[in-house]
């Protein structure tokens, strides 16, 4: 199959995959030059058919050092609290701060 000829087929057939069953879809896709933002556009238009279409859809994603993704001032703080727990501090410290190393970036605001 094509992903860039054939998004809406193949969107409609994945939805019948498993029926009943929860499905986890993971965009996995790179062509170069303009055909990366088409292909890309094309896997986030499968996704967003099988999430409306079969409830309890699952997304994964292969993440680059080029991806950002925006969350929301609850997320950070709750994973801020969860950073201050004595052994997160204690497992960071004795790795050297290999594991359980802080993922949190400045932030950034839109004007």
């Amino acid at each position: 199959c094509d992903l860039l000829t054939e998004t809406p087929e193949i969107a409609k057939w994945l939805e019948g995959v498993h029926p009943g069953r929860q499905l986890c879809v993971g965009s996995y896709t790179y062509l170069d030059s303009d055909k990366f933002a088409r292909i890309a556009v094309a896997g986030d238009a499968i996704a967003a058919h099988l999430v409306d279409k079969r409830p309890g859809t699952t997304l994964a994603f292969l993440l680059s050092a080029a991806d950002a993704f925006v969350v929301p001032e609850s997320a950070v703080a709750m994973a801020t609290a969860r950073m201050g727990k004595l052994w997160h501090s204690a497992v960071n410290t004795a790795s050297l701060g290999k594991f359980l190393a802080p993922n949190q970036h400045l932030e950034v605001r839109s004007e």
